[in-house]
């Protein structure tokens, strides 16, 4: 990721909002598994697609599919991220993510069907020829 220099912090997030920080940030691969959770290091695209999925999650409580209290957590949980993003990423990369974004091509987190969560596992590319340029690695939380 080309925009935290390498004794920068890393903030990994998780599908459901939960992320944690890792000084330096080359300790873990872009993607990791912890505890079955699929975590990946936050850059602008990922930014830009955990963006979206909470807007469409306020669509869903606005239509009262999802209780209010729920989207308050979403909502606060997203809020730490958006402030440690604007504070690491900047402002105009987001930007530019957000409006640069297709959910339609977008490739989120997922658990690999050989993935093991909770065995360390090497790195490994997530396709067979690797030509995402992101690797996985599967870790178990101690």
């Amino acid at each position: 990721m080309g925009t935290c220099s390498s004794n920068d912090a890393a903030l990994w997030v998780g599908t459901d909002l939960d992320h944690f920080t890792s000084e330096p940030p080359h300790v873990f691969a872009d993607d990791v598994v912890i505890s079955g959770v699929c975590y990946r290091r936050l850059d602008p695209p990922y930014y830009a697609w955990l963006r979206h999925r909470v807007a469409r999650a306020k669509d869903v409580c606005d239509a009262g599919r999802l209780p209010p209290e729920s989207f308050e957590t979403i909502r606060e949980r997203f809020g730490q991220v958006h402030a440690w993003a604007l504070s690491h990423l900047g402002e105009d990369p987001l930007r530019a993510a957000v409006r640069a974004f297709d959910p339609r091509t977008y490739e989120p987190p997922s658990i690999d069907d050989d993935g093991m969560p909770g065995v360390l596992a090497p790195l490994r590319p997530r396709t067979p020829t690797g030509s995402n340029g992101r690797q996985t690695l599967s870790a178990s939380a101690t």
